[in-house]
């Protein structure tokens, strides 16, 4: 029968991507035919205590399936179990889960408050791998929702726990989410030393998709330092190491994107373009929304460049409607900068550099966003004086970014229905929990 310790286990699988419930790590489908068999047995003897941990841990396995639906259903039923044990070891297990599935629906401040509630539970008991998971969570969310800061702080309490219980796994893990923060920001030497860090102590521990996915981080940094041959190397590297572990459908899209990323940036257009193409086919069949935008962006632009403005225009506006329904100012930026490019093609010099003003002004735009939009932003600005453009740029620090996007979206006539669909998921409240301790980090506003 299931326990505690047993499920309690799976927080390795959390930071390592990989299963160990069954002895065949990569079978994903095994698990889920073992959590099955388990929650049906602790259903007929009516142990209620086997049966969340059970319910929760299935939940997780289809959480790593992408059948978010089926997920939430067992982990909100284990929930409610949890609940009534003041279990709090499966309620800090079990809400970083709902964390996850929000995670995943790039619903990011209802992830946030999943992943606080987890640490509050977790912390109740002392269970200090826990904490140290739920403050990677926390970090996670806060990195997509463009608080950097917190990030940081969050990935640094959860290397200084997890250097306590000799997990390199689990250390590779956030030095990578650390290095993904210093590129995000423009600080690529600090950024690379951590993913060499990470890449060593996965290729300690044989884990072949550690260090795919820490290869793949190394190719960012060497794209946005313009090294495009080397970017181009370790993407291919990392995408030969993960098929050595079998097929990995997000990996792919993400493998896709990465080579139509290099391929826009040395101008081959119709390569990028079906590239992009291929990876928003994976990324819409797995429901992943973050995949989505930034193959939405890309395409926009691309439409942009060969003066396809209609083609840009349904892109972009797909993108902007699905990034207003979840939280990533980053990602949302971005859309803003290829949305500048388009109404810049399109005659509207005034509101496109309004726009970029607002895009580049915010602190959630990441560097690489920056240096693309040199060119845009200098050629925007010959059209005024340069007391008009301090000026605009005074006020674009004001400017909310989601009040921009659906004006925009407005101006086509399609702002209405997503702002109502915004304030909605807004407005929904987790299922109740425990909501006492909190990290001691200010939450964001």
């Amino acid at each position: 029968m299931l326990n505690p310790a047993t499920a309690v286990k799976q927080l390795e699988f959390a930071w390592s991507g990989l299963g160990i419930a069954t002895g065949t790590p990569v079978d994903l489908e095994a698990a889920k035919t073992y959590y099955q068999k388990q929650l049906k047995e602790a259903r007929v003897v009516k142990d209620q205590n086997a049966t969340t941990w059970a319910l929760a841990s299935l939940g997780h396995i289809l959480i790593r399936l992408k059948e978010f639906k089926e997920a939430r259903r067992y982990v909100t039923e284990s929930l409610e179990m949890a609940d009534e044990l003041s279990d709090y070891a499966a309620l800090g297990y079990i809400n970083n889960l709902l964390g996850d599935i929000a995670y995943a629906q790039g619903l990011m401040e209802d992830a946030n408050l999943f992943y606080r509630r987890g640490w509050d539970a977790y912390a109740r008991i002392g269970e200090e791998k826990g904490q140290a998971w739920s403050y990677t969570n926390i970090g996670n969310a806060a990195q997509i929702m463009g608080d950097f800061k917190t990030a940081t702080q969050m990935y640094g309490k959860s290397i200084e726990l997890i250097e306590k219980m000799n997990d390199p796994r689990a250390l590779a893990w956030n030095k990578n989410l650390l290095g993904s923060v210093g590129w995000a920001v423009g600080n690529y030497g600090d950024a690379w030393k951590n993913y060499e860090s990470a890449l060593e102590l996965y290729h300690s521990n044989n884990d072949l998709r550690g260090q795919a996915w820490t290869l793949d981080l190394m190719g960012n940094i060497k794209l946005a330092m313009k090294q495009d041959v080397e970017a181009e190397r370790l993407y291919n590297q990392a995408h030969i190491m993960a098929g050595a572990e079998g097929t990995d459908p997000q990996g792919m899209a993400w493998h896709r994107y990465h080579m139509a990323v290099v391929y826009l940036y040395r101008k081959d257009v119709n390569e990028a373009k079906d590239e992009f193409n291929k990876a928003l086919q994976i990324f819409e069949h797995l429901h992943d929304v973050l995949g989505q935008v930034a193959v939405l962006t890309h395409l926009g632009e691309i439409g942009c460049l060969q003066g396809k403005y209609k083609d840009a225009q349904n892109y972009l506006k797909n993108g902007v409607q699905l990034m207003l329904a979840g939280q990533s100012n980053p990602l949302l930026v971005d859309l803003l900068t290829s949305v500048a490019q388009l109404l810049k093609g399109q005659g509207e010099d005034k509101k496109a550099i309004s726009l970029l003003m607002v895009a580049l002004s915010h602190p959630t735009c990441r560097q690489q966003t920056k240096d693309r939009m040199v060119s845009l932003a200098k050629e925007l600005q010959t059209d005024f004086t340069p007391s008009e453009v301090d000026k605009g740029f005074r006020w674009a620090k004001g400017a909310d970014l989601e009040e921009m996007a659906n004006g925009w979206l407005t101006s086509l006539g399609a702002g209405t229905a997503v702002k109502e669909r915004v304030q909605k998921t807004k407005a929904k409240k987790p299922v109740k929990t425990v909501k006492k301790a909190k990290p001691k980090t200010k939450r964001k506003k």
